[in-house]
């Protein structure tokens, strides 16, 4: 599978599903991270956000992190559907 070069998480998200690779309904919603990985590229864009924020952005962050690396590697995936 390519994978582009990329900051937009919908756009992975929809290779990795159109891949086979079932996505929790919780995990879909990294593509609200989008916007943080473009302003971390292109500081000073966006306006501050408040500490409520970026606890559910932290959070959300960490559950997307900690879903993908308990995602088997795409060969391992590729002997279980056998």
């Amino acid at each position: 599978m390519h994978v582009p070069q990329t900051h937009d998480l919908l756009d992975l998200l929809t290779l990795l599903d159109h891949s086979g690779l079932p996505i929790p309904p919780d995990i879909r919603e990294a593509d609200a991270l989008t916007h943080y990985a473009v302003e971390a590229r292109y500081p000073g864009l966006a306006e501050a956000v408040t500490a409520n924020e970026h606890a559910r952005t932290v959070d959300l962050a960490e559950r997307v992190l900690l879903w993908a690396q308990a995602q088997p590697p795409p060969s391992l995936r590729r002997e279980q559907s056998k």
